[in-house]
């Protein structure tokens, strides 16, 4: 029995370490798309032709991680995720060029919130938090959508959009979702 309990602990720990640094990458991603669209780099990379390369770059740095990630040594992958997140940065700053900066941040503020905070409890539960791996993907694809929807189709206020976030959460919670 201590052991199935120290195991368990062991992967919450793990688990708050992967969400922590997903929250990491996110919180980056974010910092690096609103710095390209606010330079001028993004005007400089599209107009010089490097985006397509940058591109191309973002997506075989998104398979070398894909399919290396467990034959890699840990500091490689970090490496790759974190270049990863800033070239994300780089493409993703586009989005700024459509959409107004509140419904940006509302976006990678709300998911870096999401991670951070699962984070914390993978650091702070006892509770085996393996068995929720269902429920969050649930919880997150829906919010995803939620989000998007309330975002651009029904343009949305950002307390509208919290206040689903939060009936959602409630809903998946009180059906075991």
């Amino acid at each position: 029995m201590n052991d199935e309990i120290i195991q368990e602990r062991t992967n919450n720990k793990s688990l708050g370490k992967t969400f922590f640094l997903m929250f990491l990458g996110i919180l980056g991603t974010a910092i690096v798309a609103w710095y390209t669209y606010n330079s001028g780099l993004l005007e400089n990379v599209v107009t010089q032709g490097y985006f397509g390369i940058i591109l191309i770059v973002e997506i075989v740095v998104a398979l070398l991680f894909g399919f290396l990630f467990r034959k890699l040594p840990p500091a490689a992958v970090g490496i790759l995720y974190f270049l990863y997140s800033v070239l994300s940065g780089v493409t993703l700053s586009t989005i700024f060029i459509k959409f107004k900066l509140d419904s940006i941040i509302y976006l990678f503020g709300i998911s870096a919130a999401v991670f951070a905070l699962l984070g914390l409890i993978g650091y702070t539960t006892k509770a085996n938090l393996s068995s929720w791996r269902p429920y969050i993907v649930v919880f997150l694809i829906a919010g995803i959508i939620l989000s998007l929807i309330n975002v651009f189709i029904l343009k949305s206020s950002v307390f509208s959009i919290v206040l689903n976030w939060f009936i959602l959460a409630v809903f998946c919670r009180s059906y075991n979702l």
